[in-house]
């Protein structure tokens, strides 16, 4: 059976893949603590200090937005790298829309008969989450490319 929380701060998604809101310097040692090994940044003007402990994608972009795909290609990518030796922590700002919706889109790619909405469901019994309309799109259309089928 999964935890449903296992930090104040980090939301346990499965066993390699943890979600939250935006988190401070110090709480990157936490996470490591916890064996988060990966983090992936999506606030674009909130960088870390490096730690040697941990990897980042520090890339980010806005809410909202339509993600460009090779922005998509790399969090993906970062993500399936870092899980294989790892625990990967996802975070945006409020860890509601961004990180929910490249939570999401991770759990489409590991589940391939699953919809946005089984995903979603998923992951809303651990954590609310309502990734925006241009970020859903953008994750459905990065998906239909690669599988050359449309998931609603």
């Amino acid at each position: 059976m999964r935890q449903t929380r296992e930090h104040k701060t980090f939301y346990q998604i499965h066993e390699r893949l943890y979600l939250s809101s935006f988190i401070l310097q110090p709480q990157i040692m936490d996470a490591y603590k916890m064996g988060i090994t990966a983090v992936v940044n999506l606030v674009p003007f909130k960088l870390y200090d490096p730690i040697p402990e941990i990897k980042f994608w520090n890339k980010g972009f806005k809410d909202g937005i339509y993600i460009p795909q090779e922005i998509l290609e790399e969090i993906f990518a970062f993500i399936d790298e870092n899980i294989k030796y790892g625990k990967v922590l996802v975070h945006c700002a409020a860890g509601v829309s961004r990180s929910g919706g490249i939570v999401v889109g991770r759990l489409l790619i590991e589940n391939p008969n699953w919809i946005w909405e089984d995903a979603l469901n998923y992951i809303r019994k651990i954590r609310y989450i309502m990734p925006a309309p241009n970020i859903k799109k953008s994750i459905l259309d990065f998906l239909e490319k690669k599988e050359q089928h449309r998931r609603e």
